[in-house]
């Protein structure tokens, strides 16, 4: 916590736009697709994302927002992070080979 005593994901919080959602940066992360409900991406999409992602952080930030410790708009832009990281990563990966 910093001064303020604000946790990570809420000064992290400031960053997320009010149009922005859960389904849209997982939306953003599978290229775009978003044909299922609420912008949600489709099956085949969200498993084509790179195991590289910390998937276990990704669950934890989930799991705050379900719980409610945190809205969802909270948990957004440590969710993007971490998708992005995994992308990174996965360039990397290739890049070196």
């Amino acid at each position: 916590m910093n001064s303020d005593n604000k946790t990570e994901l809420e000064m992290n919080s400031d960053s997320a736009s009010e149009e922005e959602s859960v389904c849209s940066v997982f939306s953003d992360a599978c290229g775009g697709c978003a044909e299922q409900h609420d912008g949600c991406p489709c099956n085949s999409c969200f498993h084509s994302l790179p195991d590289e992602a910390d998937w276990k952080h990704i669950s934890w930030l989930l799991l705050l927002a379900f719980r409610g410790d945190h809205e969802p708009e909270e948990v957004i832009p440590s969710l993007r992070e971490e998708l992005v990281a995994g992308k990174e990563a996965l360039r990397k990966k290739f890049d070196e080979k």
